[in-house]
């Protein structure tokens, strides 16, 4: 079973969402964590940013850079970053990512007007199994 701490240690990670009529959509984002929470940034008006604020339940499976998976995927509750949050996970994946977060980013909100929006991953609590 897949962990945190085999999301913490690839390069990316995997994310299937689920559309409207029930279809899974496969995505894979470069990610950054503090703790146990997971930050991945995207542009504001995609699929993925619909999907997550119509149900924030996602499946995460660490991935290679092509967007492979690479292991079992976990079950974890995704939603929309406040303005402290996105600012905190925007320092971390500059950090991390100076190229793609650090230069990439920036000049696509600059130049083609988008508005890109930091997405928290939070692993799903597990359920106890009441004991019979």
């Amino acid at each position: 079973m897949t962990t945190v701490d085999d999301l913490r240690r690839c390069y990316t990670t995997a994310l299937t969402m689920t559309r409207k009529d029930g279809r899974t959509v496969d995505n894979h984002r470069a990610d950054v964590f503090d703790g146990d929470t997971a930050y991945v940034r995207t542009t504001g008006g995609t699929g993925k940013v619909k999907r997550i604020r119509r149900d924030g339940e996602v499946l995460a499976a660490p991935a290679t850079t092509k967007g492979n998976p690479a292991g079992d995927a976990m079950p974890m509750r995704a939603h929309m970053a406040n303005e402290a949050e996105t600012k905190a996970a925007v320092g971390l994946l500059r950090k991390k990512y100076p190229l793609i977060h650090g230069v990439v980013f920036r000049l696509a909100e600059r130049f083609q007007r988008t508005i890109n929006v930091v997405i928290v991953l939070e692993p799903t609590p597990a359920v106890p199994i009441a004991a019979s």
